[in-house]
């Protein structure tokens, strides 16, 4: 057998869980949910080291240890809106489950050398997220976070009969699960063929004197803007373009399960190009801007 220096493949993957203390993994019968098809997942550690130098020298004389940072992305596919809500839903402090009050731990499991090592990055917070739907594709979800603690890999996981999530299966949700015309503006259907949502939460970490690590991290204020390019064959928005109108946007990213809905939207940008040689339809694309947002 040939042993890898080098993690390929995930045993276990990526799955979350929720925090009940913030930054601690609950160990004891943890149930792992599964984010979804993940595509991508990275993160990074960063001691942002400061040089000390001093007049005389040419050489730095020490390092101050900065900030620490524990930072993570992932992509993945659609298979339930669960996960997705934690970044999308508005913060609730008084009922925080399911919201981007309440934080997570992530997990996985990879072999190093033939031996299976877990790797747990806890206190996570979506920092912001983004929503793509285009014709022949999946819909595809970026989420970026923030973490307390993102653990080296060790061999055993420290939970007591944990529930780890399998693989998904089955439905990855694609430009054909929300139905037909699944953007609507105002109740009226669009002919879209691509739709984007950014939610940006702004959550940053707090810090206290004597300790490197986040003593933890909130949003701090949700901005939410996207575009959506239709067949041009009405002239609907341009009127809510030029009196500033207010309205609302609904997405079905899977009928009958989930909906994305944008309210107090308005229309930034309007985008429309003519080409002599443009093989398909003219179409137009629309920059908004929303004031909330909710995931059923």
């Amino acid at each position: 057998m040939v042993v890898s220096t080098s993690a390929q493949l995930f045993v276990k993957p990526l799955g979350y869980t929720p925090e009940t203390t913030e930054g601690t993994t609950p160990t004891s019968s943890p149930y792992f949910s599964p984010v979804g098809a993940v595509t991508a997942l990275n993160y990074k550690k960063d001691n942002s080291l400061i040089e000390i130098g001093q007049i005389g020298s040419e050489d730095v004389i020490d390092y101050v240890t900065g900030l620490t940072v524990r930072e993570a992305s992932v992509t993945f596919g659609l298979t339930g809106s669960s996960f997705l809500k934690r970044a999308v839903n508005a913060a609730n402090y008084g009922t925080p489950t399911g919201t981007i009050s309440q934080t997570f731990s992530l997990v996985y499991s990879i072999y190093l050398n033939a031996v299976e090592n877990f790797v747990f990055l806890k206190g996570c917070r979506p920092k912001s997220c983004s929503i793509n739907m285009e014709i022949g594709k999946v819909t595809e979800c970026s989420m970026d976070m923030v973490c307390t603690s993102i653990t080296k890999p060790a061999t055993s996981s420290g939970l007591t009969t944990p529930t780890f999530a399998s693989l998904a299966s089955g439905d990855v949700w694609d430009w054909l699960d929300g139905g037909a015309d699944p953007v609507s503006v105002n109740s009226v259907a669009q002919s879209c063929i691509k739709f984007s949502c950014t939610i940006e939460r702004n959550t940053s970490m707090d810090y206290t004197l004597g300790n490197t690590a986040g003593f933890g991290s909130q949003p701090h204020a949700r901005r939410i803007r996207g575009e959506f390019t239709t067949l041009w064959t009405a002239d609907t928005e341009e009127t809510l373009f030029d009196a500033s109108t207010e309205h609302t946007i609904a997405v079905v990213l899977k009928s009958a399960t989930s909906t994305l809905t944008l309210t107090g939207c308005e229309i930034s940008m309007i985008s429309r190009d003519h080409s002599a040689d443009e093989g398909g339809a003219t179409v137009t694309t629309y920059a908004y801007t929303a004031e909330a947002a909710s995931l059923t």
